[in-house]
């Protein structure tokens, strides 16, 4: 038969990691708990330094400031320093291509550096330039907004495929056959009705 004292001590043992074990628990889901937290705010407060230039890109180059702001939101999260898993580049996530239509677009004859093109003045120019010639392209269509937004996620040579033949028809969101691309234009529809209740509050546009 075990002595008391030895059965008080592996008592003390299991009670001691029981408690370790909830203390881990616990520190965990708080962490894990405050880590979303802290993500769902932080893009907010990131815009609100970013706001009046995006504002102003945006205006410049016809672009409403609520879909300007759902595409930065969607691309990096207003992070100015956020590079792409293809290589895009900034708040705008912009490409090679871009920049050369840009270039073309402008009459520009040098080509900005890769740390100016994480300059937010920069990038917002590139990239409202290019959203805005991308809507140029469905001037004409009913689904004008869900085409420029589609062919700014995945080119004119895919979305033309999606058009309808009637531009006067709507484009149902099912018709655009890559997934990704399809609920990255859902995505940035549904934030720009957020963008555009936050600019009529506040009384930005």
């Amino acid at each position: 038969m075990k002595s008391s004292r030895a059965v008080k001590k592996k008592g003390t043992r299991g009670g001691f990691a029981i408690s370790t074990v909830c203390f881990l628990v616990i520190f965990v889901f708080v962490a894990i708990a405050g880590w979303y937290d802290i993500n769902s705010i932080a893009p907010d407060k990131r815009l609100e330094e970013l706001e009046p230039l995006i504002i102003a890109a945006a205006e410049k180059h016809g672009i409403p400031p609520a879909l300007g702001m759902a595409i930065i939101w969607k691309e990096s999260r207003f992070r100015v320093s956020r590079v792409g898993k293809a290589g895009e580049i900034g708040l705008m996530q912009i490409m090679p291509g871009a920049i050369n239509e840009w270039m073309r677009g402008t009459n520009r004859k040098q080509r900005p550096s890769r740390k100016e093109l994480f300059q937010p003045e920069t990038n917002l120019e590139i990239g409202m330039w290019y959203l805005g010639w991308c809507g140029r392209h469905w001037a004409e269509y009913a689904s004008a907004e869900i085409l420029q937004v589609a062919e700014y996620n995945a080119g004119y040579s895919r979305v033309v495929q999606w058009k309808p033949k009637n531009p006067q028809d709507a484009l149902p969101l099912e018709q655009i056959t890559i997934s990704s691309t399809r609920d990255y234009v859902r995505q940035v529809l549904e934030k720009r009705k957020h963008y555009d209740l936050r600019i009529a509050e506040e009384g930005l546009n």
